[in-house]
């Protein structure tokens, strides 16, 4: 695995996605977000009856990555949709391993590149909305810990979306992936919603046909909703009621099976 080649191609995804009309106006979206937060709560004070002290600012700061959070997931399956699809379309797929670049280094390069804006992003509009409720709320903003430690939960969640829709996209049109892979995304956070932190013997107790599907997702699909509870539980403290070796073990075995899959449906296109 070359890292220059690697690096060119990350950097050719960045300069690529970063005209996308989209995301100006998915940030514009953004900043008038963090403004109807801040004048909600801001009202909400006014309230008689209502005592909101001094951390006023971090009570908005909550509020607006919860919002955040689900908007990571939806602008990563948009990056995800289009960043390899766009290329076999546009047949620049084939220009681009016409070069001595195997097709894992281009995979990677394409995802990470767009990882690396939807993380961007995240970052930006957490920036963003730390200074605006810092100078419009009395009292001082206090940086809990927690948002440095989740963003490495935040920034696996987001890796792994662009990962699976980049899969699911290679057999569907664009719009067809998206809608897939959101409800697909809906599912297995239900999954992990449901069946996390329990024993073996409930699983597979009782077995439907819905909790048989509901199972599938839970051990064949990466956990996005288990690591996205994990980066909230950070955020707002709560103790950690999994195992986090065996999270990260299953984490790394089920991308694996996603890569393996991407590289033969790759393979496959250009047979």
């Amino acid at each position: 695995m070359n890292l220059n080649k690697i690096y060119v191609i990350f950097e050719n995804t960045m300069a690529k996605e970063w005209r996308n009309k989209f995301l100006l106006f998915l940030f514009a979206l953004t900043v008038a977000l963090i403004l109807l937060v801040n004048v909600t709560m801001d009202w909400i004070g006014q309230v008689p009856g209502i005592s909101l002290d001094s951390t006023m600012a971090n009570k908005k700061l909550y509020i607006f990555y919860f919002i955040i959070n689900t908007w990571n997931i939806f602008l990563s399956i948009i990056m995800g949709v289009n960043c390899v699809k766009s290329d076999l379309n546009e047949g620049v797929f084939g220009q681009i391993l016409s070069f001595p670049v195997t097709r894992f280094e281009y995979l990677l390069s394409r995802i990470l590149g767009s990882t690396a804006i939807v993380f961007c992003y995240y970052l930006i509009s957490i920036l963003l909305a730390l200074s605006v409720f810092a100078f419009s709320s009395e009292g001082r903003v206090f940086i809990d810990p927690g948002f440095f430690a989740a963003l490495l939960p935040n920034l696996i969640l987001i890796f792994t979306s662009v990962s699976l829709t980049v899969l699911i996209s290679l057999f569907l049109t664009k719009i067809a992936a998206f809608i897939t892979t959101f409800i697909l995304v809906l599912l297995i956070s239900s999954s992990n919603a449901n069946f996390t932190g329990l024993g073996f013997d409930y699983l597979f107790s009782d077995l439907t046909f819905f909790k048989i599907i509901g199972l599938m997702l839970y051990f064949f699909l990466p956990r996005l909703g288990t690591i996205n509870s994990m980066a909230t539980d950070i955020i707002v403290g709560k103790t950690l009621n999994i195992s986090i070796w065996w999270e990260f073990l299953h984490l790394g075995l089920t991308i694996g099976v996603v890569y393996v899959c991407l590289l033969l449906a790759l393979r496959k296109r250009e047979t």
